[in-house]
């Protein structure tokens, strides 16, 4: 799984706030968080000029080729800023990304215009509205135009629960893949659970709203070492499952391994 930061953010703020590395350590997969350069990726709408679409390609190479990730189950996922990230890479990087979970982030913006503007191959959606979100009808426009440019129809069978308070709806689209919509009527502009989001402390003015400090400036755990690749012969028995950080150069990509040295599950 590949972990997109919200702007101005950074990967270790992702990694602070959503808790992922306890559920890759308990499901035995794993999950980088790339840091998008100046705070932010290329998105659907802005934080940035670099071309995050080659970045995210040559990344995914990366971890199948250096970390034995499998090319079939690579999933992306993201928040405000990388939740537009995660749509825009749905679309434009072909066959990779099998399923993205986009949370307080949508499919909106200039790029989403054309109406052939999706997917070639399946790739399921799973995302977080909040119903507190001032860009809540923005995000359920988003999905309601991805659905109808998909051929979506509501799953048949009797609808699943979702969690207390929670609705849910399903879709299944004529190109096979899945929509699950989660509306939380008491959620902001947030991760669901998030640790450590506090008020927003400063505003940058050049980028749209929505992009903005909007989870507060969270704690950032120093990076750890990236400079060499996972051990060739594997996990040793009883270590833990761990996360990986990405960051980005201008050039590529700086060879990363996990803070404990844990190779990826295949």
């Amino acid at each position: 799984m590949i972990a997109l930061h919200f702007y101005p953010g950074t990967g270790a703020g992702l990694r602070e706030t959503t808790g992922l590395d306890a559920v890759a350590d308990r499901e035995n997969f794993l999950v980088a968080y790339p840091d998008g350069q100046n705070g932010g990726f290329n998105a659907l709408i802005c934080c940035g000029t670099r071309d995050d679409v080659g970045f995210l390609r040559s990344l995914t190479a990366h971890l199948v080729r250096t970390w034995r990730a499998d090319p079939d189950r690579i999933y992306l996922t993201g928040i405000s800023n990388g939740g537009d990230m995660s749509f825009r890479a749905a679309v434009e990087i072909d066959g990779v990304f099998a399923a993205i979970g986009v949370v307080s982030g949508g499919y909106s913006g200039p790029r989403t215009a054309p109406e052939d503007y999706v997917p070639e191959h399946p790739v399921s959606v799973i995302t977080f509205i909040g119903g507190q979100d001032r860009y809540a009808d923005v995000f359920t426009e988003g999905v309601r135009t991805w659905q109808r440019r998909l051929g979506c129809k509501p799953a048949s069978g009797a609808p699943q629960a979702g969690a207390a308070g929670v609705t849910r709806t399903d879709a299944r689209c004529a190109d096979g893949s899945d929509v699950t919509v989660h509306t939380l009527p008491d959620m902001g502009h947030s991760w669901p659970g998030a640790r450590g989001a506090g008020r927003p402390t400063r505003r940058p003015r050049r980028w749209p709203r929505r992009h903005r400090a909007d989870l507060g400036l969270l704690r950032r755990p120093p990076a750890p070492d990236l400079t060499t690749a996972p051990p060739a012969g594997g996990r040793a028995a009883g270590q833990r499952r761990s996360s990986i950080r990405v960051l980005p150069s201008v050039f590529g990509l700086t060879r990363s391994r996990s803070r404990n040295s844990a190779t990826p599950s295949s």
